[in-house]
């Protein structure tokens, strides 16, 4: 039971770090104006409270306004390293993910975001699904004044026969300081569907900072903490991350 939980926390993180930059754009609701386009990458280092697991990651996206209140993107990971206790893995790519968001409501009463992520089956053979994937999204936020914006999101990933279907429900908060520092703080929480993995856990906790260098160009520097639970097993995960986001 150990070896499994062990393979399991390292594919686990090793996902979360192939997925890092995808979602760092600003809050979860934005959605780019027509004719406005993106960029982001950001790096991703994870590593299990046990030694157990080590991995790091680049991710990288692009996206573009293409209509009113709609958006398309583009994003892939490269593994640098993963690395579980008993083998180690070369680098390599991950599978590219396509993506489209559409804001259905803008503040009134709250900004409602619905969206569709297709990952296709084109990273190497040590860091692909093997199959096509999709997300979809659901996400809420709301001003409340003094630049303070609570926000909800649900985004399952649904995966082919035999293996595992996450599905994530994330609850955070975004906090203006200045036009220069944002905060933002969230809370994951997953669980796993099929692959014989029914009891399987995991609870997340990140932290964000957005330090705005130039006009439209963004550091963002990040850490979480992982909780996941396989049965009567347990494990714990660090993540330290940093991402340079821009808009044109």
């Amino acid at each position: 039971m150990k070896k499994r939980i062990v393979s399991l926390v390292g594919g686990l993180m090793l996902f979360a770090a192939g997925t890092a930059g995808a979602d760092h754009r600003l809050l979860v609701t934005d959605v780019l104006d027509p004719g406005k386009l993106d960029a982001a990458i950001a790096w991703e280092w994870a590593r299990s409270a046990e030694e157990s697991f080590t991995g790091s990651a680049i991710g990288f996206s692009v996206g573009a306004g293409v209509a009113k209140n709609l958006e398309v993107s583009v994003s892939a990971p490269y593994v640098l390293f993963n690395k579980l206790k008993w083998f180690s893995t070369d680098s390599g790519w991950g599978d590219l993910t396509v993506a489209a968001k559409y804001k259905i409501l803008d503040e009134n009463p709250f900004t409602l975001t619905a969206g569709l992520g297709v990952t296709l089956d084109t990273g190497s053979s040590r860091f692909s699904s093997g199959d096509t994937e999709y997300s979809p999204l659901i996400a809420i936020s709301k001003d409340l004044g003094h630049e303070t914006k609570p926000y909800f999101a649900y985004k399952p990933v649904l995966r082919g026969e035999d293996q595992l279907d996450t599905h994530t429900i994330r609850i955070g908060i975004e906090k203006e300081l200045n036009h220069l520092v944002t905060f933002d703080g969230s809370f994951d929480m997953a669980f796993y569907s099929g692959g014989g993995a029914h009891d399987l856990r995991e609870y997340t906790l990140d932290l964000a900072t957005y330090l705005q260098l130039a006009k439209n160009f963004y550091l963002i520097p990040s850490a979480g903490f992982s909780y996941i639970t396989v049965e009567s097993e347990d494990a714990t995960a660090w993540t330290l991350g940093t991402a340079l986001y821009y808009m044109f």
